[in-house]
């Protein structure tokens, strides 16, 4: 029966139009004839109002899928999947790995950390799922369908995160008027906030849309645990212990931070068993998250085997089941000695006495498992990691320089601004469920919230549990407003729904997340495109930002040094990779041999801001170079082609040839600046001549990318003998699809300007060219 109906009797009944109350109906009202009487119109209604509700949620589902189809056009602008950010990437790649070796799973990617390789520190479950839609779309319609499958992916995941909110709220709500309504809103909502919206989008191919169903579901789970419950078989409390397994394992397997997730929930279920009289183990969630802890390591163990990390909080490895089993151990041991001890402090007393015991028994007999777990908790949650640190996602909320409002409606949209307002409320909106749910589920909101003000990543797990407070709140507004009269009933039943639709409909913020990006390319993969075209020759690596390696490694095939994975998968090859951006070319070049890496893609896309002093963040001053950040910079000449700055004394990079420039410039510069160049390694054209002794040899050659003129510049001084030599990259014949130039002048101290040619053949030849400078030799 119904639980709110038990404690009223006379409130109509939600079931009421199911077929099944409906044959009981008939059962009791059939005469001996066998005439049956027409059903009571209430049942009518009943069934006209629930599949109106099936109706008006199948349309929030539409549209929401709809919604994150949006950006179709752009993921496949190039007649290509090229998906919408470099993690994405990255999985596309995985999921094609694993495609192409099914069933079997890759750990270790010899592309990456190259020449090495490296093992792969993501979780699998949400790259097999992909994989398996590839297979699919294969089968149906060859390499390109396994594209358009795979890339539908997460918006289906994130209608099903909808659904689910939707769902959430309707439990939270039994029997209550405007039950339907509240769900309805919270669909709505959970459709509409931008950083939900953004994270399922067409294109975006991210564990992230997984990560927030698999919350929503472990919530949902666990508060079902709480008072008032019926009581339950022992079927049923089995069932509810497999479903805890498989979501706590599949959690695991999405993302390796799921632990932080049960824990979140793992409150729930201890209060739970206190609060009953004598809770049974089996139904208690502790047997689930044992089974959950189990699957957990047998998925793992690839991934150990692979990578040889037994307990790493960054890796696949046994120590998130380790996690799950300490969590399933405490609930059971809180069923045991509840079921002996009564009910009051004794219990809360023993139970944390058991976690404490847990906590010992785990690290006794799992010795690194604690540490492991601490380093986690502080590199990964607390930002003691200097790579994480610089990541944008890592930062806080509220560090919008516009103000903490700004911050929550650039991130949350409108919802995120109104629904602390309406947290009050969403108390009354949830009591329906009992104080106890109410209270399971604003301890979840709770939490979430502080770690999505604390990281803003958390923000797109975060959204669906916003939109299911906000439409509770609502929901609440509207049961306050209801009892003014019974002609406002009707209003307020449908308020909230209204309302949502409003927030959705007219959200600046929302509007923005359903459009595409500006016109210019992305310059990572407009730089991969282009190095696709190119011979790999015996260095076939590239180095590249770490966080623009993914484009290099899918979309041009190419090895790289650093991946969006940071330091993870090789910590040496990380950190190399960043000092390289910091190091003149002649300490340069040894690494890059050393690695077999032909080619580096550097620019204001990296150098500003993450190289340099002070005054790094200061990339130019007054709408031009900053002369100190030029001069003390040893690789400064990598933001401008290359190319030296004389007046400076700044030295051009002798063996680095300029082939791409990026469509995309710096933004607040007077003259325009490609934001990535792509270089490739060259012997360089030795340029010799005579000049005064000490004198100044300056060599200019103009350069033209994207039709936008720059002056390449090297020089060099002669010796006191009155000779010189130049080791020039850049040919004055050069014509690639982004980058031209033209016949270079040489400028000698008291001689007139010489017209200079250098084919690019000698440049790549490491020929050598006598150039005589009529008046400028040495008297």
């Amino acid at each position: 029966m119904d639980q709110a109906a038990a404690q009223n009797p006379s409130a109509p009944r939600e079931d009421a139009g199911r077929p099944e109350a409906r044959a009981r109906t008939l059962d009791r009202g059939s005469d001996p004839a066998g005439r049956v009487p027409e059903p009571p119109a209430g049942a009518a209604d009943a069934r006209r109002a629930r599949l109106a509700f099936l109706v008006a949620g199948g349309a929030i589902l539409l549209a929401a899928l709809l919604a994150r189809l949006a950006g179709a056009g752009q993921a496949f602008a190039g007649g290509e999947l090229v998906t919408l950010d470099g993690d994405s990437l990255y999985h596309l790649r995985r999921m094609r790995l694993i495609a192409d070796a099914f069933p079997r799973v890759p750990w270790l990617d010899p592309l990456i950390a190259w020449p090495d390789g490296a093992p792969i520190p993501w979780a699998a479950g949400f790259d097999l799922l992909g994989a398996v839609l590839i297979l699919l779309g294969r089968a149906a319609g060859g390499p390109a369908g396994g594209d358009l499958w795979v890339a539908a992916l997460c918006p289906v995941l994130g209608a099903l995160v909808v659904a689910a909110t939707m769902e959430l709220v309707h439990a939270l709500r039994p029997g209550a008027p405007g039950r339907r309504g509240a769900a309805l809103a919270a669909g709505i909502l959970a459709a509409a906030i931008p950083q939900g919206l953004d994270a399922s989008r067409y294109g975006r191919i991210d564990h992230h849309v997984a990560e927030a169903l698999s919350m929503v579901l472990l919530a949902r789970w666990a508060i079902a645990a709480l008072p008032p419950r019926p009581e339950r078989g022992r079927r049923a409390r089995l069932a509810y212990e497999i479903g805890g397994a498989v979501l706590s394992a599949g959690a695991v397997a999405v993302f390796t931070g799921s632990p932080l997730y049960v824990a979140i929930v793992l409150p729930i279920l201890v209060g739970a068993t206190l609060a009953a009289p004598r809770p049974p183990v089996l139904g208690s969630g502790g047997p689930g998250l044992l089974a959950g802890a189990a699957l957990a390591a047998l998925a793992s163990a690839p991934a150990v085997a692979a990578h040889g990390r037994a307990l790493a909080f960054g890796f696949p490895s046994f120590l998130q089941p380790l996690l799950l089993c300490a969590a399933g151990a405490t609930i059971v041991g809180a069923a045991l000695l509840s079921g002996l001890v009564v009910p009051g402090r004794g219990r809360l007393a023993g139970v944390l006495g058991v976690s404490a015991a847990v906590a010992a028994l785990a690290a006794l007999v799992v010795p690194g498992g604690a540490a492991q777990a601490l380093a986690g908790v502080r590199e990964w949650l607390l930002e003691a990691d200097p790579w994480l640190r610089t990541i944008q996602e890592f930062q806080p909320l509220l560090r919008d320089r516009a103000g903490p409002l700004a911050s929550v409606n650039g991130f949350l949209g409108a919802t995120g601004v109104v629904a602390p307002l309406l947290l009050p409320l969403a108390v009354l909106g949830a009591r329906p469920a009992g104080r106890a749910r109410a209270a399971g589920f604003l301890w979840v909101v709770a939490a979430l919230a502080a770690l999505t003000v604390h990281q803003s990543r958390f923000g797109r797990v975060f959204s669906p549990f916003l939109a299911a407070s906000a439409a509770l709140g609502l929901a609440g507004l509207a049961g306050l407003v209801a009892r003014c009269g019974s002609g406002v009933r009707r209003v307020a039943g449908v308020a909230p729904v209204a309302v949502a639709l409003a927030v959705a409909l007219l959200d600046p913020r929302v509007r923005g997340a359903l459009g595409t990006a500006d016109d210019a390319p992305d310059a990572a993969v407009e730089a991969a495109l282009d190095l696709r075209t190119r011979d790999p020759g015996p260095a076939p690596g590239i180095v590249a930002p770490w966080d623009l390696g993914n484009a290099f490694l899918v979309v041009a095939g190419r090895p790289v040094v650093s991946t969006g994975f940071g330091p993870y998968p090789d910590p040496v090859a990380y950190w190399e990779g960043v000092k390289a951006y910091t190091v003149e070319e002649a300490e340069l070049l040894p690494w890059l041999r050393g690695r077999r890496i032909g080619w580096v893609a550097a620019g204001a896309a990296n150098l500003f801001g993450r190289v340099g002093g002070e005054d790094a963040h200061i990339p130019f001053a007054g709408g031009g170079f900053s002369s100190r950040w030029l001069q003390e910079v040893r690789s400064a000449p990598l933001l401008i082609a290359g190319s030296g700055v004389p007046a400076l004394g700044v030295r051009h990079f002798a063996h680095l040839l300029p082939i791409f420039a990026s469509s995309r410039t710096v933004v607040g510069m007077d003259g325009p600046l490609p934001v990535l160049w792509t270089y490739e390694v060259v012997a360089g054209a030795s340029l010799r001549g005579r000049a005064a002794p000490g004198g100044r040899v300056t060599l200019e050659i103009p350069l033209i990318e994207h039709r936008r003129p720059h002056t390449w510049r090297g020089f060099v001084d002669a010796d006191a003998g009155g000779h010189w030599t130049m080791t020039v990259p850049l040919p004055t014949d050069l014509a690639t699809p982004t980058i031209t130039t033209a016949p270079g002048v040489l400028r000698v101290a008291g001689a007139p300007p010489t017209p200079v040619r250098i084919a690019e053949d000698a440049v790549r030849a490491g020929a050598t060219l006598e150039l005589a400078t009529p008046g400028a030799e040495p008297r």
